[in-house]
């Protein structure tokens, strides 16, 4: 596996404790001071509850978080640091723009609690920041690029298909927006 990939596993993290035996949710660290996940994985959460999040690779590492805010018509819940914390790591994002695009799908193997990584396609814009994406994973995985860029994150999965929040709606649900706006472009297919 690729540097660069072995890299972005460090943005990966749970709500659940390393020696916990409940499902491992997948919360991705997309800035400095915010992380994002699916919200059906988190539905007790409510907004201005603290929580903590642990580092998938080194569980050493635990973070803070209050969750900012909820969307849950689009099934996105986001993070923020506490005490101005920030995370070690975090993935940069691209903006997906077009189909047929390749992506690397990073989620997490829940009986070992390690990365999982597994390969797909974006098949087609489904309405608005949300793309359409098959095979099916798991709700709240990481989609990257063959660069390591964050494409968005997987919202949900039936019928071997899975939608997609693009990077674009999820800085726009952030409150600092677009954290990177020289950030990477794709280019159409």
């Amino acid at each position: 596996m690729a540097d660069i990939f072995k890299i972005s596993e460090n943005a990966l993290f749970t709500t659940t404790k390393p020696n916990g035996s409940h499902q491992q949710d997948c919360v991705i660290a997309v800035h400095e001071r915010f992380a994002v996940s699916n919200f059906s994985d988190h539905l007790t959460f409510q907004p201005g509850t603290e929580h903590t999040l642990y580092n998938l690779i080194d569980p050493s590492i635990e973070i803070k978080v209050v969750v900012e805010g909820t969307t849950p018509d689009k099934q996105i819940i986001h993070f923020k640091t506490c005490d101005d914390k920030e995370f070690p790591y975090f993935l940069r994002s691209a903006v997906p723009s077009g189909t047929k695009k390749p992506y690397n799908l990073l989620g997490i193997h829940q009986e070992k609690r390690i990365p999982q990584w597994s390969v797909g396609d974006i098949l087609r814009r489904a309405v608005g920041e949300v793309l359409v994406g098959s095979p099916a994973g798991s709700p709240g995985s990481a989609v990257i690029d063959k660069s390591g860029y964050l494409m968005g994150m997987i919202i949900k999965s039936e019928n071997n298909e899975v939608l997609i929040a693009s990077t674009v709606l999820i800085y726009g649900l952030l409150p600092t927006g677009d954290p990177d706006p020289d950030r990477f472009f794709f280019d159409e297919c």
